[in-house]
């Protein structure tokens, strides 16, 4: 029995997403920034804002990346009033409070609601994620990453970790993306042209005949420099005319590639500086 089968065999009652909600509370205290903290809450969860002694008195504003601003819900008094929201989408979200209309907050703090992995309908406890990573690019096209992925199953993995399976740019790093909503055009044929659509019925086929999961990373940051939309908004990335600090490093730059044409082509060879590097002597500074 694989791992993933075993883990597929756990009772309701021995997987944590199964327990009843909760309600943890997290109190606010003025000047005090949580940014090295992360508060863990498992989907269904609450999470309750409550004034802590150096806000008591004090109007607070409470905003959350997942739903704004929060409203209090008065109490009897003070002491029992409160601000809460429910944690019904997992992922990585922040807080923070404003005090008294000021202009920057007084304290904030960061969330993490944990996801719910279902495994062909079987709870997949996180610690019991068994990953491995391919990188896109090199599995071919993908009419063959069925029978490629097949041994991550046969040694007992249940998720595949995959890099980004979008147009690469033209230096074809693999984190490097040209088209974000195009499926890498590599992993086409001449007989067919593939789209995510295929790619995600392989998924689906992944975790039905394998019990694999599948993960991919998300770009936002790192365009291609041949990418279209890049070349008509160049405002987006660093350039010379918006960072001109970036003007000695891009100078010296060039120097060192027009420096390595000229050594390719033969310029330097009396300063031992050969176009091959294939002999410890060459390493050698004269």
């Amino acid at each position: 029995m694989c791992q993933s089968e075993a883990v597929n065999l756990l009772k309701n009652n021995d997987n944590q997403e199964d327990r009843e909600p909760e309600t943890r509370i997290i109190t606010l205290n003025y000047g005090e920034n949580l940014e090295r903290s992360v508060f863990h809450f498992q989907k269904g969860w609450t999470v309750r804002f409550v004034r802590g002694a150096s806000l008591l008195g004090r109007h607070v504003d409470v905003f959350t990346s997942i739903s704004g601003k929060i409203s209090w819900k008065e109490g009897a008094d003070e002491f029992a009033t409160f601000a809460e929201i429910k944690c019904e989408q997992s992922g990585a979200f922040s807080y923070q409070f404003v005090v008294d209309n000021e202009s920057k907050p007084a304290g904030n703090g960061y969330i993490l609601v944990m996801p719910v992995l279902l495994l062909n309908e079987y709870p997949l406890r996180l610690n019991a994620v068994a990953c491995i990573t391919h990188i896109s690019k090199l599995l071919g096209p993908l009419d063959m990453w069925k029978e490629r992925l097949k041994v991550a199953a046969k040694a007992e993995y249940n998720m595949i970790h995959f890099t980004p399976v979008q147009e690469l740019g033209i230096s074809n790093s693999s984190y490097c993306i040209a088209d974000p909503m195009q499926l890498n055009p590599n992993f086409s044929t001449t007989e067919k042209r593939y789209t995510y659509d295929d790619l995600a019925t392989l998924i689906k086929d992944l975790e039905k005949d394998f019990h694999l999961l599948s993960l991919q990373d998300v770009v936002w940051n790192h365009a291609a420099r041949n990418a279209l939309w890049l070349l008509e908004h160049p405002q987006c990335a660093y350039n010379l005319k918006n960072s001109p600090h970036l003007r000695p490093a891009y100078i010296l730059d060039r120097l060192l590639y027009h420096f390595g044409i000229d050594v390719i082509n033969g310029k330097y060879q009396n300063r031992n500086l050969n176009k091959e590097i294939n002999t410890e002597e060459h390493l050698k500074i004269p």
